[in-house]
């Protein structure tokens, strides 16, 4: 499962690329959206090196970079990297409120409420799968 994970991460942050770079953005009319936007996008980009670097083993193969990654893994411990996955949430955020500035996407009521119902779901599930389900587990294997 932690495959899938990873290569949804990945599938995202490369869309993610994709709808910056061929993005038309009218810079005085929409600033905060593109600001908001670029503020996910650069969040989004280091949490994937973030993960490629530490999680893949893509990089176990140079002795150089290896020992760099074991010298980061000192500062970079579990509970810090956990963190840094957590700005998910911060990027998740920023991005529903960068769809909820766009005036032409505001006027689509239908888009807006499948999103916004989306959003609450997938984030529902987050919750309930991390919090509820896994307590409700540890209760009746005891």
């Amino acid at each position: 499962m932690h495959f899938v994970h990873g290569m949804l991460g990945v599938l995202a942050s490369v869309l993610i690329c994709f709808h910056a770079i061929i993005s038309l953005s009218m810079a005085t009319v929409d600033l905060w959206v593109k600001n908001i936007g670029n503020i996910a996008w650069h969040l989004s980009v280091f949490e994937l090196l973030f993960a490629v670097f530490f999680l893949s083993g893509v990089f176990n193969r140079w002795p150089l970079v290896a020992r760099l990654k074991q010298k980061l893994q000192v500062v970079f411990k579990h509970q810090v990297s956990v963190w840094i996955h957590r700005f998910n949430f911060v990027a998740i955020g920023l991005i529903w409120w960068h769809v909820h500035l766009f005036g032409r996407i505001t006027n689509l009521t239908s888009f807006l409420i499948l999103f916004d119902a989306y959003t609450v779901v997938t984030i529902g599930f987050y919750i309930w799968k991390h919090f509820i389900a896994d307590q409700s587990e540890r209760l009746t294997t005891d």
